[in-house]
């Protein structure tokens, strides 16, 4: 069949087309109300600067047998950065977790400029111009405002994404 699935199933989103998708069933929140991460997310969506996965409720049946609610949700991987960025999905590196490659690219740009920042005044105007320029201000200080606000305590589940075409990194 076709290598990617062109149907648009979110409502709220232009993309039509997805490599792959996620089926999720409360994450961590699972014991408590299953759907913590998309009731933050909705909120946000479109009010800031953030990334957000679309997601959708579905009832999931396997053989006939009904398994409850679950979220469909877009993955965060290089197609989904490159339909945001609107550039070539070979061009993405995603990096996780402080630096660590998080699937295909390089996570040299991110390293660089987090070594950059530990080595360099930001205080002196050039070196902050510099890492400015790397970097989209307003979407990482949404991150932590948001995650302040909700109480997300994982801030070590963060993804980071740029593209050699976007900025040369």
């Amino acid at each position: 069949g076709a290598s990617k699935l062109k149907y648009k199933v979110f409502d709220n989103r232009e993309f039509e087309k997805f490599n792959s998708l996620i089926l999720k069933g409360g994450s961590e929140d699972y014991k408590f109300c299953g759907f913590r991460d998309e009731l933050c997310t909705s909120i946000v969506d479109g009010a800031t600067e953030l990334s957000v996965q679309a997601y959708r409720p579905v009832i999931l049946y396997l053989n006939g047998q009904y398994w409850g609610l679950y979220w469909l949700r877009e993955r965060y991987d290089t197609d989904y950065c490159a339909q945001r960025l609107g550039v070539s999905s070979d061009s993405i590196n995603i990096t996780k977790d402080y630096g660590e490659l998080a699937g295909v690219g390089s996570a040299k740009g991110f390293t660089d400029l987090i070594n950059y920042c530990k080595t360099h005044d930001l205080r002196n105007k050039e070196d902050y111009d510099y890492v400015m320029r790397r970097v989209d201000a307003t979407s990482l200080m949404d991150w932590y405002i948001c995650r302040s606000y909700f109480g997300d305590t994982d801030l070590a589940n963060g993804r980071f994404y740029n593209s050699t075409e976007d900025d040369g990194s």
